[in-house]
């Protein structure tokens, strides 16, 4: 594998969200320290990452945990691609488990609020952010990302 300085990586990120510049340069990171074995996981990877996928589009819902510090994300597999944020379901999820809730009354829900292309999974996949609202659909006060930061 060639060598590739952080430098450059750090400089290719700034075409992408802030957000997302934060999310995966950590990742990049760690992937770029592996052992030579993980090439062969490497090869296999991309062979089923390059596996037609048909109409079907996947769209990773991605928010900021209860700490304001962690990013969490669940995946959707839609039939169709979204052309606009209005074509995205709303999604809920257990917030006990994310620092957002105590147990007893736990429901949060994703609110799509801003969509860009997947640079990871590519065309038709989608990156979506959320602010986190509680169960009856009041906004957390934690929640960085508001609707009209798109």
């Amino acid at each position: 594998m060639p060598h590739v300085s952080y430098r450059l990586l750090e400089l290719s990120w700034c075409l992408y969200p802030p957000v997302l510049c934060a999310l995966f340069r950590c990742s990049i990171r760690i992937n770029m320290a592996t052992s030579a074995s993980s090439q062969l996981s490497k090869v296999v990877k991309r062979q089923y990452m390059e596996l037609p996928q048909g109409d079907k589009v996947q769209v990773m819902y991605i928010w900021i945990d209860g700490t304001g510090e962690g990013l969490r994300c669940k995946t959707r597999t839609l039939d169709s691609e979204p052309k606009s944020i209005e074509d995205l379901p709303e999604w809920n999820f257990d917030g006990s488990s994310t620092y957002q809730s105590e147990g007893s009354n736990s429901d949060m829900y994703l609110i799509p609020s801003a969509m860009f292309r997947d640079p990871f999974r590519k065309d038709p996949n989608k990156l979506e952010m959320n602010p986190i609202v509680r169960r009856f659909l009041k906004l957390l006060p934690k929640s960085l990302l508001k609707k009209g930061n798109r």
